[in-house]
């Protein structure tokens, strides 16, 4: 590059289909848990761009690693969307929806145990018991601190499987990375001690 160098300027931007949906966003306040999670994913955010400023752009490969940040920020703005849309009541076709925007989000970013998490939490609504085990066990795979996916797991493999033992190990793992939902719930109906 003889001595001349471009700048490359990359701007997230979170936008609003419609006042509905702005609206929807400022009731995460009243769910803590897609709080919690929304709050996670703007810290993602937040490491995505420094990582675009750390990349050079005389350094072999930094097309690609742009194209990922970008990709892994597409991602993040698919989970936002979800999280936004998520029903307060069960409806299938929102769910179906959700599904979708999940999905993408993962083709985009792999790498995220976030987007497992929550498509799995999907997954277990819409009754699609088994891809939502695969997507705890992914998300646990890339976060292995993750208590909501061991409790999750923990719940599907005591109501669906009778599989009380191997769900009390992940409660007990749930509960020590400092989420006891899973646990106390299966000692109360005495399935764990």
């Amino acid at each position: 590059m003889s001595g001349k160098t471009k700048a490359i300027r990359i701007e997230a931007v979170i936008s609003y289909d419609n006042e509905w949906a702005f609206q929807e966003a400022k009731n995460l306040i009243h769910r803590p848990q897609h709080l919690d999670r929304w709050i996670r994913a703007t810290k993602r955010e937040k490491e995505l761009l420094e990582r675009v400023k750390k990349i050079g752009l005389t350094r072999r490969g930094c097309v690609a690693q742009l194209n990922s940040v970008v990709n892994s920020l597409k991602a993040l703005e698919l989970n936002d969307k979800a999280l936004r849309m998520w029903p307060e009541d069960f409806n299938w076709h929102q769910y179906a929806m959700l599904d979708e925007l999940l999905t993408q989000a993962i083709s985009l970013d792999p790498n995220s145990f976030m987007l497992y998490l929550n498509r799995g939490d999907v997954r277990s609504v819409e009754l699609m018991i088994t891809q939502a085990i695969d997507d705890y066990l992914d998300a646990l795979r890339l976060n292995p601190k993750c208590a909501h996916a061991y409790n999750m797991l923990a719940m599907i493999y005591s109501s669906w499987f009778d599989m009380d033992e191997v769900a009390c190990i992940g409660a007990t793992k749930g509960c020590e990375l400092g989420n006891c939902g899973a646990l106390d719930f299966l000692k109360s109906i005495g399935k764990c001690k």
